[in-house]
């Protein structure tokens, strides 16, 4: 059975929050065994279900490099920073960069160097 785990930045702690999205009375929140943390709803995102090559989780919204494939080799320039993004159309996740979108393959080689929401705990 696939695993699922969201995360989203705490309100007023500017804290990620790990676990379980649930939204109650319109508020969204993330649930974990330590409690129901209220969190920014832009900031939530979804476990893609990779890790990096630090083996750090990959979730939606996450900036990484894209250093390669282990089955092929690239010329086109690496690394490349893309954005993690459910693809609805092909119901996958994929990486998009202002060049190119793929799909986040079991192959590719990933480094995740930040995320779109780092800052937004900040500007509420």
């Amino acid at each position: 059975m696939r695993q699922t785990k969201f995360r989203g930045i705490e309100i007023g702690t500017n804290i990620w929050r790990y676990g379980h999205h649930i939204v109650v009375d319109g508020e969204s929140q993330i649930y974990d065994r330590g409690g129901y943390y209220i969190v920014i709803p832009e900031t939530v995102g979804e476990w893609t279900g990779r890790v990096d090559r630090n083996d750090k989780d990959i979730y939606e919204d996450d900036e990484v490099n894209f250093l390669g494939n282990k089955e092929r080799s690239y010329t086109c320039g690496l690394p490349e920073i893309c954005r993690v993004v459910w693809f609805e159309e092909s119901s996958g996740w994929m990486l998009t960069s202002e060049k190119h979108s793929f799909g986040l393959y079991k192959t590719g080689i990933y480094e995740v160097i930040g995320n779109i929401h780092d800052k937004a705990g900040e500007q509420k």
